[in-house]
């Protein structure tokens, strides 16, 4: 029955495109900590 409606995701096979969508997922969040690092260790906010 889930698997005739049209925005069906595989649920059971997750684990295979995991790789797929978890890193680009986790870029944006990359940058932000990057870009506080880096402040951080300039001290840009004094």
């Amino acid at each position: 029955l889930g698997e005739q409606k049209k925005k069906f995701m595989p649920y059971n096979h997750q684990h295979k495109y995991f790789f797929i969508i978890g890193p680009p997922a986790l870029v944006p969040l990359y940058f932000q900590w990057y870009i506080f690092y880096f402040v951080v260790q300039r001290k840009q906010w004094v």
